[in-house]
């Protein structure tokens, strides 16, 4: 029998054995992250202040991304539990029913679809108003989710995270952009547009460089850029500029301060409510609307690329 053919009193009983499996310690607070990078980070970013409201000494994350470097940016989560991905699914319907968020021990982070259940009705994100209700996505994550004030911060990125400044580096990188194209739900630019760009940067003198991981295409007469998620994180700093869609890298990169980041978002509604800046760690963030029915959005784009590279962000 599929997930799908389960009665709500099974998906309920399933559950309920998944989380008294994996919250096993009572010493510990259990965070359920069931969704992607970019959920997973606006969770991790602020999960430590559930120690001011629950008596758990410890944090556990329970995620099918037990390998991510994710966990080792933020020193105060102790455990990460894996989670398999039928695992998952039960737990994402169950959370769809509201039939287990919270308990003694244990949060269930379940964003994305407790979110928009919260805000049904047409317009604005994944067919909500949400928009309306929360100035961006950390704001909603933290009231709704985490139910932790709105003017909490996110957490810093733990030293132990971040390689000490490489002058060599420095120099190798100082007229480099890395494009980052891939994306897993939120619209990337057409292949062809990154492709303009790359060749429009290069005869700017740029060397240029495609963030790809295995399999992932490299834009034509770029260098593959195939590092790990720690290791992008800390080279990405010596870029002259990185220039992402909006994805879960996003989140990830927007921890780091010390580079240019410019962000393709594909709508102004996205820009705004998923706008990176909201985590507060970079000051050099800037957002670029494209406009998916623009069938040759290229030189709308490369213009303001250009202006963004011209000014005085350092």
């Amino acid at each position: 029998m599929s997930i799908e053919q389960l009665s709500k009193k099974e998906v309920f009983d399933f559950a309920r054995q998944i989380i008294d499996e994996k919250a096993a310690r009572e010493d510990t607070l259990y965070v359920f992250s069931l969704y992607h990078s970019g959920d997973t980070m606006k969770l991790a970013a602020y999960a430590h202040h559930l120690k001011e409201f629950y008596d758990q000494t410890r944090i556990a994350f329970v995620s099918t991304q037990v390998n991510s470097p994710m966990w080792q940016m933020f020193d105060y989560i102790d455990e990460v539990v894996p989670l398999n991905e039928e695992e998952r699914e039960i737990l994402e319907l169950s959370s769809q029913y509201h039939t287990h968020m919270y308990g003694e021990n244990w949060i269930m982070g379940s964003s994305r679809n407790m979110l928009l259940s919260h805000f049904p009705g047409p317009g604005g994100i994944h067919g909500t108003d949400i928009t309306k209700t929360f100035p961006n996505a950390c704001e909603a994550y933290k009231s709704m989710i985490l139910q932790i004030p709105y003017f909490y911060e996110a957490a810093d990125v733990a030293d132990s995270f971040r390689d000490p400044f490489d002058d060599a580096l420095a120099d190798e990188y100082a007229r480099a952009i890395l494009l980052a194209p891939n994306t897993y739900s939120i619209p990337s630019p057409e292949p062809e547009c990154w492709e303009f760009l790359a060749f429009k940067l290069m005869d700017e003198g740029y060397e240029v460089y495609t963030n790809a991981f295995g399999e992932e295409p490299v834009i034509e007469g770029t260098k593959r850029f195939d590092f790990n998620m720690r290791d992008t994180f800390n080279l990405s700093r010596y870029f002259r500029a990185v220039i992402s869609a909006r994805s879960g890298l996003s989140d990830f990169l927007a921890f780091q301060p010390e580079m240019l980041h410019i962000v393709l978002n594909p709508e102004e509604q996205i820009m705004r409510f998923h706008d990176i800046a909201c985590f507060g760690k970079s000051k050099k963030i800037m957002n670029i609307n494209w406009n998916m029915e623009d069938p040759m959005p290229y030189p709308t784009l490369l213009e303001e690329i250009e202006e963004t590279l011209r000014q005085d962000l350092y």
